[in-house]
């Protein structure tokens, strides 16, 4: 006999039961365990017995008598099994929900151990970071009180450098003072002597001065007297020449100072033969104008006056 159950869908089960499929184990051997019922059908006396077989139903209505209908019982009987199922399932479903609850509940407690945990961890990193930045600010103040610290150190620093390089660029100073000193001491004395030698090339000057103007003086009285001779020279030569162009007469004495001077040598000075006689063609009484020098005029005698 096909089992009545398996007509009839479970309502509470899924399509996708894989994650907690119940326990049909059990249920099996319980059914084979068990014998099948036998339904009960009321009788004709009014008090319940057992079905007849199909079989005896089917004939007795063949031969036309009336049998009771036994459809309606079965039908009765299938929907207690199906009861039955179903409350055995929803009994095991409420098992498996009673347990994954627990199990849900036991996780649960855990998250809430953990996360009470991880919130107690929370608070604490929470207080360790109050501390560090309190730590944090104590360690800025320090810091800009160091660097402050470190500021004067330096101005300080600075300031005693400073001092040194003052007191090194004083000496310096001193002996560049005491080196200039010494230098223009020396210049001074330099300068004196330098101004001595001036005042002494001056004097030298001035009395080189006086020696070129007495040179000039004598050169210009030598060349006057020398202009003077030249005058002289050329008066005596028109002289010589205005006596060689007239002839003498036989009987005229040959000028000159003594007139004997050529006699020896046996000719005159227009004879033309034997060395001419010098002769100054002047007489002491003559006193012609040529012979009127400025240098004689000026009472300055030449080495020919009064010869």
């Amino acid at each position: 006999m096909e089992n009545p159950a398996s007509q009839f869908e479970d309502p509470f089960r899924t399509r996708d039961s894989t994650a907690w499929p119940p326990d049909r184990s059990a249920e099996e051997e319980h059914r084979s365990t068990k014998p099948a019922a036998e339904p009960w059908w009321p009788s004709a006396e009014g008090s319940a017995g057992p079905s007849p077989p199909r079989s005896e139903l089917s004939n007795s209505g063949a031969n036309g008598n009336v049998a009771p209908r036994s459809q309606p019982a079965e039908h009765l009987l299938v929907l207690l099994q199906a009861e039955q199922v179903l409350a055995k399932r929803l009994r095991q479903d409420v098992a498996e929900w009673s347990q994954e609850l627990h199990r849900l509940e036991e996780a649960c407690r855990r998250e809430e151990k953990v996360a009470r945990r991880e919130q107690a961890e929370v608070q604490k990193l929470e207080t360790e970071r109050g501390h560090l930045m309190q730590q944090l600010d104590l360690s800025q103040r320090q810091l800009a009180e160091l660097r402050l610290e470190h500021r004067r150190h330096q101005e300080s620093a600075l300031l005693i450098s400073g001092a040194r390089k003052q007191q090194e660029e004083a000496f310096f100073l001193q002996r560049l003072q005491e080196e200039y000193s010494r230098d223009s001491e020396a210049m001074e004395v330099s300068l004196t002597k330098l101004e001595q030698a001036s005042f002494s090339m001056e004097g030298q000057g001035r009395a080189l001065q006086q020696a070129t103007q007495e040179v000039r003086e004598q050169a210009k009285a030598e060349q006057a007297r020398l202009d003077v001779e030249k005058r002289e020279l050329q008066a005596l030569q028109k002289a010589l020449l205005s006596l060689r162009s007239t002839p003498p007469s036989p009987s005229a004495p040959t000028p000159g100072f003594g007139g004997g001077w050529d006699s020896p040598f046996g000719s005159t000075p227009f004879s033309g033969v034997g060395p001419e006689a010098w002769s100054s063609g002047v007489s002491l009484v003559d006193d012609s104008p040529w012979r009127r020098s400025p240098a004689a005029a000026g009472g300055v005698g030449t080495f020919r006056d009064g010869v």
